[in-house]
């Protein structure tokens, strides 16, 4: 368990765009998704809460492929995964669904908290509960419990938010 110390990052903003994109559920690496996807984006159309989106970042080696960008919208990693099962060319896989898309990272010089203001927005809407106060008070990742999701970075009130998920993958 990574406690607040261990989880803070401070980056550029360029360094937090160019992590802010994550990949669908089931990809198996980075290497196999950008050689095999084929840019059908039968799974954007499919995703039952619009997570899935074209990466239109043309600075990013994502560009024109499906992604989720978790400040916009977090992905609800459904039980029934209909984007892995829209992908006609397997490059999403149930077998890798199971796998975190990435870890919550929280980024101290932006949190409210370690500011001396109050917010639990990231703490609330953690569905699995790896985000929690330490014993200094400050938010904290418990890495083994994040999927990587997002949802903490959607709720996050700052214009920049103090979380990002770094990717798995």
């Amino acid at each position: 368990m990574n406690l607040f110390s261990g989880t803070v990052s401070e980056i550029t903003s360029t360094e937090s765009r160019s992590k802010s994109y994550l990949l669908p559920p089931g990809t198996s690496s980075r290497s196999d998704y950008l050689d095999r996807c084929t840019q059908c984006f039968e799974c954007i159309s499919i995703c039952p809460h619009e997570a899935l989106e074209v990466c239109r970042d043309n600075k990013s080696e994502l560009y024109g492929y499906p992604v989720i960008t978790p400040r916009r919208q977090p992905c609800s990693l459904c039980s029934d995964f209909p984007c892995i099962q829209a992908c006609d060319e397997q490059v999403l896989s149930r077998a890798d669904a199971d796998h975190p898309l990435g870890t919550a990272i929280i980024i101290r010089s932006r949190c409210l908290i370690a500011a001396g203001s109050f917010c639990r927005a990231c703490i609330n809407r953690c569905p699995t509960q790896a985000i929690f106060l330490n014993t200094d008070g400050l938010p904290a990742i418990q890495e083994e419990k994040c999927t990587g999701c997002g949802e903490c970075v959607q709720a996050c009130p700052p214009e920049n938010p103090a979380l990002f998920i770094k990717s798995a993958l």
